[in-house]
């Protein structure tokens, strides 16, 4: 999954809906106050990340952790 993500990263930039999404279900987790509240990832692309989780983030800018071929990686999402 991770060498497809970094495909995708370097790729020209796209519209959105031309976008290739990897469906796929992962581990994923949003950061509120310091504390990891986990949820599932369902999709990911170079344009975006899909997670549902039962607390839903405060606002528009959300600070995520998601486990990439056993690295913890963290990324700011608007």
């Amino acid at each position: 999954m991770f060498n497809e993500l970094l495909k995708r990263l370097g790729a020209q930039k796209s519209e959105r809906r031309s976008a290739d999404r990897v469906r796929r279900r992962f581990p994923v987790g949003w950061i509120k106050n310091g504390t990891l509240i986990s949820g599932l990832g369902l999709e990911i692309s170079e344009k975006g990340l899909l997670f549902a989780t039962k607390e839903s983030p405060p606002g528009a800018n959300v600070e995520v952790a998601l486990d990439l071929n056993g690295r913890r990686v963290r990324a700011r999402l608007r």
